[in-house]
């Protein structure tokens, strides 16, 4: 049997003005999809407060994708470590009517983790074969793509405005970068935020919600901020 195979290299109203147990609130800045990133931006939000993290598992569209460690396919050589975390799921990641063999690795930078995807069409028994450089060498796409650095950035392309109708540009995700594949409405996308520690906007950490479209370019959806603690009550 042959499937694609997607590498993962590592994983409505706004909440504005609310502090959330050590985490700030999203914003909604920029949403093209009148379901789902109302219901994104509100699971987030009820989880920064309730519980200071995103809780990404917890909520359905994330826990459809079921991972598995890679080492239970690939061997011991992909057993997780501290800067090494593999897992391996079943999807269709580029909603091209297939479904992929998706692998989700976060490695480390530095001591902290990042994420980015890497593709593959390759057989089932071949990939059991393959070490890191295997897939690399016979990818055929990669987001972020070829060539980016260790600490990657996307910026937003979509055209956005501010809560006062202005311009705003240099908008993204970089840095320590999170990648969550979730399914809605038998559609997958991507969910990206910042890990933390490198917000690309003086005023907040971004999350980006879109379908991949290319090796450096999604079908953007939704971006939202995190306001900053100097900006409570906005």
């Amino acid at each position: 049997m042959i499937r694609s195979l997607v590498l993962v290299v590592a994983f409505s109203a706004a909440l504005s003005g609310v502090a959330c147990a050590g985490k700030e609130a999203y914003w909604l800045v920029m949403g093209k999809d009148k379901t789902l990133c109302p219901t994104v931006l509100k699971l987030i939000n009820e989880d920064l407060k309730e519980h200071g993290e995103i809780r990404y598992e917890d909520h359905e569209m994330f826990a459809a994708i079921k991972w598995q460690p890679l080492s239970d396919v690939l061997g011991e050589k992909f057993a997780d470590t501290h800067c090494s975390v593999d897992r391996v799921a079943y999807f269709d990641l580029n909603n091209d009517g297939h479904p992929d063999t998706v692998v989700k690795f976060s490695g480390c930078f530095k001591d902290r983790l990042t994420d980015s995807l890497v593709f593959l069409n390759v057989e089932e028994k071949v990939f059991r074969t393959y070490d890191y450089d295997d897939m690399i060498k016979n990818s055929v796409g990669s987001f972020p793509g070829e060539g980016s650095p260790p600490l990657a950035t996307y910026m937003v392309r979509t055209p956005i405005t501010g809560k006062h109708g202005e311009p705003l540009s240099g908008e993204g995700v970089g840095g320590w970068i999170v990648i969550h594949p979730f399914i809605h409405k038998s559609v997958t996308y991507l969910a990206i935020t910042d890990r933390g520690v490198s917000g690309t906007s003086s005023s907040g950490e971004g999350f980006l919600v879109g379908k991949y479209k290319s090796a450096n370019e999604l079908d953007e959806a939704c971006y939202f901020k995190q306001i900053s603690p100097t900006k409570k009550g906005r």
